[in-house]
């Protein structure tokens, strides 16, 4: 709207595509064409972007009847290269560690062969983050969020209040630290909650049930690691609402 790029593409459910296009064509350039190229792309369950470093999974999320999905980020696992056994086999730097380390064997100048599997350390896994927006339901997102070493999920309510999150549509605090301890989740980070708490109470009950919960600050910076550890940068300002 503010001519900020000359692209749009919106990825979503159908019923989010609806509103996304009823919302641009019908409001913001009524009667007209958009003045970028505006795309929508619809989602379904599965992988839905990969490269060589990262494949991006969405997953359903039970929402009031909508279609709505949770995201899971997984950079691919890898394996580094020993130094050591490079040179005791005598690779020469170049192309030849290049291909190893895509997976090829190499054939030496003298004539011996070299398989990746001389010279590469065993797989190391890749981080796994878990992404969900608004929820009704917790329980059907076990295995989609399985192992993960952070989930990022609301926690609108406290559970005194879980009749009252059911009929707006979303969980408390502990429903979603309840997954995270049955998930086998490393750290869990809160977000979206509602103004008539105290953050620190949303993160008491939480706690109570996984420690390794947090609530999260507009910019927080969180560095999540295949081994479960979490580095929390400068710039605690504000609460999610």
């Amino acid at each position: 709207m503010l001519g900020a790029g000359a692209r749009l593409t919106v990825y979503g459910g159908a019923d989010a595509l609806r509103a996304v296009r009823q919302l641009i064509h019908g409001v913001i350039w009524p009667g007209g064409a958009p003045p970028l190229d505006f795309a929508t792309v619809p989602l379904a369950p599965g992988v839905i972007f990969e490269n060589g470093h990262l494949r991006l999974r969405a997953f359903p999320v039970s929402h009031r009847a909508t279609d709505a999905f949770g995201f899971l980020f997984e950079v691919k696992s890898r394996r580094k290269m020993m130094p050591e056994q490079l040179d005791r086999l005598g690779v020469p730097s170049g192309p030849e560690r290049r291909r190893l380390l895509d997976g090829e064997p190499v054939i030496l100048p003298d004539g011996r062969q070299v398989t990746p599997e001389q010279v590469l350390a065993p797989p190391q896994p890749g981080a796994r983050l878990a992404v969900v927006g608004d929820t009704d339901d917790a329980e059907p997102l076990l295995e989609a969020v399985r192992g993960a070493d952070a989930l990022i999920i609301e926690a609108t309510f406290l559970e005194r209040d879980a009749a009252k999150a059911k009929d707006y549509g979303h969980i408390t605090a502990a429903q979603a630290a309840r997954l995270a301890a049955a998930a086998g989740v490393r750290a869990l980070h809160l977000n979206h909650i509602s103004g008539r708490y105290p953050p620190a109470e949303i993160e008491t009950e939480a706690r109570a049930v996984f420690p390794a919960s947090t609530v999260a600050c507009d910019f927080d910076r969180i560095e999540v690691r295949a081994q479960g550890g979490v580095e929390r940068g400068a710039g605690r300002q504000g609460r999610e609402g």
